[in-house]
């Protein structure tokens, strides 16, 4: 399905606690049409600067996928895809990701808040030469031991592989409810061949090493994954326990076998405590993260493992308040630019509790926070739940849950 829209970008200026104005750029408002509601995932660029997400709603309210197209006249969505919740499923959560040939690949997490049974998939959408897209099921999840709940995106190695994980799944019978054996959730790849796309589960989490991983992951030049578990660790007793893990998939390749590693395990609130952001490499091999929950005030932590040969060091850089300086980083990465800079958003806090964008600088070997922009759940949004992405100029673009003129989540741009 594709539809067609064109936006006024609405703009506001704002003077952030730095001593330079931002702009923020509302480039499109959803109405809880047929161009859906509520973003969750974040944007992705291809190679004619068009942006692509995803959000809820819809014609079946089980969400879509769409693509903004900038011009003259204003920005102008095209929803490339509507799901049904039939075969194709619903909820769309993850930011998409492209391979060379600029194809399209997500996830949806199932059809339950629906009343239907899936457990998730694995698409694609793939360009028809007509200005349109055709949409591919590669795989759907069957809830088993092949996992269940794909809350993230994907990534995609040089050979066309795709990385993910699944928050539920994995056969691991410490994560059941109530007799009901959930999985505590897995990492799996899913391969192209001949024959179709055929996944296979790369790990399976037991508790005390992770549970529930929502965020995407992370890859080193040596193929090796990581990434973050909400719940388990080392203080794991049971189903939905924990404060959550730091993990590494190491893969050996002689034996064709990967072997978990924990990082970091979040034993004490005080470190941190459910992490829904996937972690992001800077250009020494350091990694960077964010609790939503933790840290003194309870309201989340930026972190770093900092890389030492072969061990990592956990450090706290900055705990949120939830005042002015924002709370709950609900990102799915952050963003480190050239300079080491590390930009994400807050879902709470700011001036007026709709949550911020915010930049953390290295000063005089310290982190200091600069607040770019407060959201108000008015026209420019509110409740930002995923990350930015940047253009060529050093714009930042990203999505807000809530807000815009129809308080249906909108889609911003943040200009210096």
């Amino acid at each position: 399905m594709r539809s067609k829209v064109v936006a006024v970008v609405v703009t506001f200026l704002f003077l952030a606690t730095a001593a330079h104005a931002q702009t923020l750029n509302t480039i499109w408002s959803f109405t809880n049409g047929s161009d859906g509601s509520e973003p969750y995932g974040g944007l992705a660029w291809d190679k004619s600067g068009n942006l692509y997400g995803v959000n809820w709603g819809g014609s079946y309210g089980a969400g879509l996928v769409y693509e903004l197209s900038p011009g003259a006249g204003g920005w102008t969505e095209n929803t490339l895809h509507t799901f049904t919740g039939g075969t194709d499923q619903a909820f769309p959560m993850g930011r998409l990701i492209a391979d060379s040939s600029g194809n399209f690949y997500g996830t949806t997490y199932g059809t339950g808040a629906l009343g239907g049974s899936g457990v998730g998939t694995v698409f694609e959408l793939s360009p028809n030469g007509e200005g349109g897209y055709n949409f591919n099921t590669l795989y759907t999840f069957q809830g088993g031991n092949d996992g269940s709940g794909p809350a993230a995106g994907l990534i995609i190695d040089a050979a066309g592989n795709l990385y993910g994980t699944t928050e539920f799944g994995g056969g691991a019978t410490v994560c059941q409810n109530q007799g009901t054996v959930f999985g505590c959730g897995t990492v799996f790849e899913l391969s192209p061949t001949k024959n179709g796309w055929v996944e296979t589960i790369l790990y399976a989490f037991q508790g005390k090493d992770g549970q529930a991983p929502t965020a995407g992951l992370a890859r080193d030049a040596a193929g090796n994954l990581y990434g973050t578990t909400q719940y388990g660790g080392a203080r794991f007793t049971g189903y939905f326990t924990g404060n959550g893990a730091i993990f590494e998939l190491k893969y050996n390749a002689k034996k064709k076998t990967w072997k978990e590693h924990v990082l970091h395990s979040f034993v004490s609130k005080k470190d941190g405590a459910g992490t829904y952001t996937g972690l992001t490499f800077d250009s020494n091999g350091n990694l960077y993260g964010a609790t939503r929950n933790g840290g003194v005030d309870g309201t989340g932590v930026l972190f770093e493992l900092e890389k030492n040969n072969a061990a990592w060091k956990y450090l706290i850089l900055y705990t949120f308040t939830e005042g002015n300086d924002g709370g709950e980083p609900h990102d799915d990465f952050l963003y480190i630019d050239a300079n080491g800079n590390v930009y994400g958003t807050t879902q709470k806090g700011g001036q007026d509790g709709g949550g911020v964008i915010f930049e953390f600088s290295k000063v005089n070997g310290a982190w200091q926070e600069n607040v770019l922009w407060n959201f108000d759940f008015g026209n420019d949004g509110g409740d930002p739940a995923s990350g930015v992405i940047p253009d060529s100029n050093g714009n930042l673009y990203g999505t807000a849950f809530f807000g815009g003129a129809d308080f249906a989540g909108a889609v911003y741009e943040l200009t210096p």
